[in-house]
């Protein structure tokens, strides 16, 4: 839920997003306004964010930051007001 606005900046921020998009820290990045064209033009009614998803785990293998073939599930517990 962040804006291309806040996606940039805490790109320019965080060195792990650098490393990921393969920026060195004294690169520019792209405007904000090419996220949103690519998102309208390239994933609009083209790619799921399934798809997507998919794309990135791939490169996220193929750079070595991902590894293994184990699957974690978040399991987190919450509290809720229910009777038992």
């Amino acid at each position: 839920n962040l804006s291309d606005v806040q996606v940039v900046e805490d790109a320019s921020l965080n060195l792990a997003y650098m490393y990921f998009l393969g920026i060195n820290p004294e690169d520019d990045l792209p405007h904000p306004s090419l996220l949103t064209k690519f998102r309208k033009k390239k994933l609009e009614g083209n790619l799921t964010v399934d798809e997507v998803i998919v794309e990135i785990i791939r490169q996220c293998v193929e750079k070595d930051i991902l590894q293994g073939s184990g699957i974690s599930i978040d399991s987190t517990h919450t509290a809720a007001n229910t009777f038992k």
